[in-house]
């Protein structure tokens, strides 16, 4: 016969109190943003180097520089964006791309200055000579996912999205018990999966809500 489990779930036992125990239960904060819409402060923003050349300037094109920047929520959790800065010109990269400043003109716009080229040259060196001078201003950003992900349909749920569909087999969409389980799927199928990222800057609420769940899942 197999040993017999033996309980000591008294209440003066269990170490925490029925209020406490609600109270963590109840935490909305996460380690990780939901897909949506917050109101974000910048905590942190500095000059990023480049792994391989140890520069601060874009490996493709060195008349643009990167720079880090730390976004914090009503509710403490944080996201991580880089930021491309232009130096002496405003197109990006070998084919003259104008998405890199696109979205640089758009951080901008949300953090109270828009740019235009009459004032790109004082604009500019005002923020970025030292990017710390960023910190403590506030924007709205989307957070959202651009390529695979894991998506968290329950507690106990999760499923791996790719080109905005569930992946199915032939019992239909596959679920997993937790995230660790599906991504260690992902990865066994060639899957490279993201966790969320800023997809657009705008100007901050009035309000600043909380407006998606939270998650943790110990990642």
């Amino acid at each position: 016969m197999s040993e017999a489990p033996k309980f000591n779930l008294s209440a003066s036992n269990i170490g925490i109190s029925q209020e406490k125990l609600t109270e963590e239960l109840n935490k909305k904060g996460g380690k990780f943003f939901d897909p949506g819409n917050y109101d974000v402060e910048i905590v942190e923003a500095d000059f990023h180097k480049n792994k391989i050349t140890q520069s601060i300037y874009c490996a493709n094109d060195d008349t643009w520089l990167n720079v880090a920047v730390t976004f914090k929520g009503v509710d403490d959790r944080q996201i991580r964006a880089w930021l491309q800065v232009p130096t002496s010109k405003i197109t990006f990269g070998p084919k003259n791309t104008y998405a890199v400043y696109r979205k640089f003109a758009e951080f901008m716009a949300a953090i109270g200055q828009a740019v235009t080229t009459d004032n790109l040259g004082k604009v500019v060196p005002k923020f970025f000579a030292d990017p710390k001078k960023l910190k403590g201003l506030k924007l709205n950003v989307d957070i959202g996912h651009t390529g695979p992900y894991i998506d968290r349909v329950s507690d106990t749920e999760y499923r791996i999205m790719k080109g905005n569909k569930p992946l199915e087999d032939g019992d239909g969409v596959m679920l997993f018990p937790d995230r660790k389980s599906a991504a260690a799927y992902a990865e066994g199928e060639g899957i490279e999966t993201g966790f969320p990222e800023i997809t657009k800057y705008t100007a901050a609420k009035v309000d600043a809500k909380a407006d998606a769940k939270a998650e943790d899942d110990g990642w």
